[in-house]
């Protein structure tokens, strides 16, 4: 059996299978509340999942970067809500299964390859996401007579079913569409399904006599004759269903034909309950792989381009070309790509100054981890990556309001957090380690989390600001680690490039004339008061 599971190989309903049928069902009879099946799919079971999100959603903006791919999305295609919290629950819940990578990869490959393919994708996701706006729109339910509104709603059912025989010449994964279709067809509960609609479509069958003048316009209009349709195999021969109405008439029941036609209906959406299910799940796939291609044209349009990065379970090192931070496409200026090759239980200490881009560098490098192990592009023109089993972003941010420790306590916590969070085999992204306390104290506690680090075999890079301290372990060559800087012009401006070395130092003079903040520019505004 062929059911329409387009992001793993061993197809299956990926959530609260009880909760979601009745939901379904509340929806279908009187209309959902916008956004409850949605919940419902945030919640679903997170299958063969790699990494533990605590360790890096939060500072890797994962959130901002889901609501931005629904925003490319809706420029490229049909503008309809996307589910951000589902889409957000598939590129946080990395795999370690390279066949399951290399399904997506092989969709997303043909996609990339076939305009007619995307544009027929495009119409399925389009249509499944009318069907699932009408089962949550109680507002069709206040203007529509009960029966007519699912009517309507089984009707875009049948629509999306009908569109999946055009992925029959498909050689991706997209091919089970076409045979999920034949399936539908052969079944009796579709084709159930099929003959209620016939039945409601044709009611009736009116034949008219029209007399026009030579304008066109209407002169007479005459009804010669009205009927039923002779053929309704759903409901049985006209004569025995009224036979059924007088027989009830006589024992005292009034069952008009909207009663009959609405128990009809319940009963074939019974029938294709479970086929619903798949629909919905259907939907959140395909806008996987549409989210994939928008972010793909996002950044042609910067001049840039994503790949699928080539995955290995060996010792691979992690090789990145044209790497760029996904958020910088919404900045007036294109990004600017780096090139990063990082060897296998390695841990880089990165310096240079402020605003050199250390901190994008990080983020750009762990969303691109996090996005290869989903089978999702990759922010950068070509890249091999090997299959890792954690990820720990720690990038500095303000200390919160409530944040009951200081600076120092802060970063004491967040490096125990990650000893207790990190697995065996991950990448390790720290931003100013020890950035929080003197830099004696400061060092100490670094070379104990970078000698500890080392027994966990990770790939790792840290940002720090002792910059006379990275020179010294350059110099000593104690501790097994490379040293990335970043790379300056001729005019000390940062390229946003990085090459081996230690940086010597940190540009603040320039960064604080750059800013405003000498003591001429400080003086003026001083001045400005005093008149």
């Amino acid at each position: 059996m062929s059911l329409p599971d387009l992001l793993f190989q061993q197809p299956g309903l990926r959530f609260d299978i009880p909760a979601l049928r009745q939901q379904l069902a509340f929806s279908f009879a009187s209309g959902g509340s916008g956004q409850a099946l949605d919940e419902l799919f945030s919640r679903g079971a997170r299958t063969d999942p790699a990494f533990n999100e605590q360790c890096f959603r939060p500072d890797l903006y994962v959130d901002d970067l889901v609501r931005l791919l629904g925003r490319w999305q809706r420029a490229t295609g049909p503008n309809h809500r996307s589910n951000h919290l589902r889409l957000t629950r598939i590129l946080t819940t990395a795999s370690t299964n390279k066949d399951t990578i290399e399904l997506r990869h092989g969709v997303l490959r043909e996609l990339l390859a076939r305009v007619d393919l995307r544009a027929k994708v495009t119409e399925l996701w389009g249509t499944l996401a009318e069907f699932k706006e009408l089962l949550e729109s109680a507002e069709l339910g206040k203007r529509s007579h009960g029966v007519a509104r699912r009517v309507t709603i089984l009707r875009k059912l049948v629509s999306a079913a009908d569109q999946l025989g055009t992925f029959s010449d498909s050689n991706s994964h997209l091919r089970v569409l076409a045979e999920f279709g034949e399936m539908l067809g052969a079944s009796s509960a579709f084709q159930s399904l099929r003959s209620l609609l016939d039945f409601e479509s044709q009611r009736a069958v009116v034949d008219l006599r029209l007399s026009l003048a030579y304008d066109g316009s209407i002169r007479q209009l005459e009804l010669v004759a009205a009927r039923e349709p002779q053929a309704k195999s759903l409901f049985g021969a006209t004569v025995a269903r009224w036979f059924v109405w007088i027989f009830s008439a006589l024992r005292g029941y009034r069952l008009p034909e909207e009663e009959i036609l609405g128990r009809s209906i319940q009963t074939v959406f019974d029938g294709v309950e479970t086929d619903v299910l798949w629909f919905l799940q259907l939907q959140l796939d395909l806008e996987f792989y549409l989210a994939a291609l928008a972010f793909s044209d996002q950044a042609k349009t910067h001049g840039l381009a994503v790949c699928l990065p080539e995955m290995s379970e060996s010792e691979q090192a992690l090789e990145i070309q044209q790497l760029f931070n996904p958020f910088l496409l919404e900045e007036p200026k294109a990004p600017v790509p780096a090139d990063l090759h990082l060897p296998r239980r390695s841990i880089a200490l990165l310096t240079g100054p402020n605003s050199g881009g250390k901190t994008r560098l990080l983020q750009a490098l762990g969303l691109s981890q996090m996005l290869a192990q989903c089978g999702f592009f990759v922010p950068a023109g070509s890249a091999k990556l090997p299959l890792l089993s954690g990820l720990f972003v720690s990038l500095v941010h303000g200390q919160a309001s409530d944040e009951h420790e200081g600076r120092l306590g802060s970063e004491l916590t967040r490096i125990r957090r990650m000893f207790e969070l990190l697995d065996f085999n991950s990448l390790v992204l720290l931003d100013e380690l020890c950035s929080g306390t003197n830099p004696s104290e400061g060092e100490e506690i670094f070379e104990l989390v970078v000698s500890l680090l080392v027994e966990l075999t990770p790939v790792a890079v840290i940002t720090t600001h002792f910059l006379e301290f990275a020179q010294r372990l350059e110099r000593e060559g104690r501790l097994t680690l490379r040293f990335l800087q970043v790379d300056l012009d001729a005019h000390s401006v940062p390229t946003y490039q990085f090459v081996p070395g230690v940086a010597t130092t940190s540009l603040a003079r320039k960064t604080a004339e750059r800013l405003g903040v000498t003591r001429e520019a400080l003086q003026q505004l001083i001045n400005r008061k005093a008149r």
